[in-house]
């Protein structure tokens, strides 16, 4: 068990890398998330251009997002990026980034994500995928970022408040990125990986965002091979409440 702690910047930028200290350290948690094929009839964004999100014209066959229906933006490969507007609260099955950086422009509502965010595509430095929230909230069940070999994502929070309860970045030799800034917010309720299984993960927070882990979680850093990285600028913070489960450096994490 580990006392409530925040890890905090002390100047004007600190910088933090795992070392290996827990080799052969048995695992209990669940390692990874099982990230399934597209649900039935997915809801699939027509072109890497920007709209608002609830107009039927800018999915596929006019076919919005629900509670049955999950998001994807990846109905081609592109790496420009684009604003996608929320005007109203809006819920989806699952949320799924693959081939687009698509800027979700939440203007101060909810999107609610039923099942699980996963953000991951082919691995070019130019096009790979990027998923940007600014100005509201986010929740769902589990946000991947980054799994599996040959693939790479990207995260970015600015003024945004997000919520998983588990928390994934990197994973079977994927290349991973997550970024807070601008007061950003995320809560992980359940367990977190930053890197894992030879990956190359990097986090980092700035502007006064704070990354919290609440409840019974825990939060592993740098595990089974992984090159991880995380970067606290002054004023933000890493905070672990009561009963969060801290590992560093866990089997060949570097």
């Amino acid at each position: 068990m580990v006392p409530s702690r925040n890890v905090c910047g002390t100047t004007p930028f600190v910088s933090v890398v795992a070392p290996i200290l827990a080799a052969g350290v048995a695992c209990i948690l669940s390692l990874g998330v099982v990230i399934s094929p597209a649900i039935a009839q997915d809801a699939v964004w027509a072109n890497a251009a920007p709209g608002t999100f609830s107009d039927p014209a800018n999915w596929i066959n006019a076919e919005l997002p629900s509670e049955a229906r999950a998001a994807v933006f990846g109905s081609m490969q592109s790496g420009t990026p684009f604003d996608v507007h929320f005007i109203a609260p809006a819920v989806s099955a699952g949320l799924s980034v693959t081939l687009h950086r698509p800027t979700f422009r939440l203007d101060g509502n909810t999107y609610s994500v039923l099942g699980n965010l996963t953000i991951g595509g082919p691995p070019n430095p130019t096009t790979s995928p990027i998923l940007t929230l600014n100005n509201g909230t986010l929740t769902a069940s589990a946000c991947a970022v980054g799994q599996g070999s040959s693939t790479a994502g990207t995260l970015a929070l600015t003024n945004t408040s997000a919520t998983f309860t588990q928390f994934i970045l990197g994973g079977g030799g994927a290349a991973a990125a997550c970024s807070l800034d601008d007061a950003a917010v995320c809560r992980v309720t359940g367990f977190s990986i930053i890197g894992e299984s030879n990956s190359f993960a990097t986090l980092s927070l700035a502007g006064e965002s704070r990354l919290v882990f609440d409840s019974f979680g825990s939060f592993t850093f740098g595990r089974l091979g992984s090159t991880t990285s995380i970067t606290v600028a002054e004023g933000s913070s890493i905070q672990f409440r009561l009963n969060t489960l801290l590992r560093i450096g866990e089997g060949t994490g570097a």
